[in-house]
């Protein structure tokens, strides 16, 4: 999860504010963390633990 917290600070860091990369990394950010938190409590993993 790490390395994708990286990418998307990275494509928000050297693109545009409203460039479509921006605006992509936002969206599919958004959408990881909400998949990502449905799998963790499908899991039985407390909604406090990273990986």
């Amino acid at each position: 999860m790490s390395d994708f917290d990286l990418m998307f600070k990275n494509a928000r860091h050297y693109n545009e504010e409203g460039s479509q990369v921006y605006s992509d990394a936002q969206t599919l950010e958004k959408a990881l963390k909400a998949k990502w938190r449905i799998l963790n409590q499908s899991a039985g993993t407390p909604k406090g633990s990273k990986s």
